[in-house]
């Protein structure tokens, strides 16, 4: 058994446990994984609020979602068909 601890419920931490999660399965290895995020919800920077009846999403300084790391991950998590360019 392997054990993980991410610290970090971002972006970067979530795609982190994302992809050891990944590997681990792809690998038979049993995975304990654990995420650990001081804020309230995980997801950092990006978030989705409602004003004035308008569902706003709220993220990062840069994502880019082009072709590269993010998109990859959005389709990874099965996100893609969610995505609004």
């Amino acid at each position: 058994m392997t054990r993980v601890a991410v610290v970090g419920g971002g972006l970067a931490g979530l795609t982190a446990a994302t992809t050891l999660r990944a590997l681990a399965r792809a690998q038979g290895t049993p995975l304990e994984l654990d995420v650990f995020e001081a804020g309230a919800v995980a997801g950092g920077q990006l978030r989705t609020t409602v004003e004035d009846g308008f569902l706003i999403d709220w993220g990062a300084n840069a994502f880019r979602t082009g072709i590269g790391g993010a998109r990859d991950l959005t389709e990874a998590l099965g996100l893609g068909v969610e995505r609004v360019e």
